[in-house]
């Protein structure tokens, strides 16, 4: 299910474990509906980017089609978070 909607997931540099998602941009639209009709709370809304939590997780969705998870133990965590959000 994943596949369908994620291009890309990387670490970001840096001391905390933040990963950065990519949307693929066919379905980027239809991603960020899911995500944010199951997040557990939204936090922030603004014209660009939401900000929102889920599992405890800080979540950043850009309408550009960008996600940063902040603090996820590993990209093991990161697939898991995003197999709930996207189905």
């Amino acid at each position: 299910m994943v596949e369908e909607y994620i291009a890309k997931i990387e670490k970001l540099c840096g001391a905390k474990n933040d990963y950065v998602i990519l949307l693929k941009y066919s379905s980027k639209n239809e991603a960020i509906e899911k995500i944010l009709g199951n997040v557990d709370k939204i936090e922030l809304k603004t014209g660009v980017m939401k900000k929102a939590r889920h599992r405890g997780k800080e979540i950043r969705i850009f309408t550009t089609g960008k996600l940063i998870i902040k603090d996820a133990a590993d990209e093991d965590e990161v697939k898991s978070i995003l197999e709930e959000l996207l189905s």
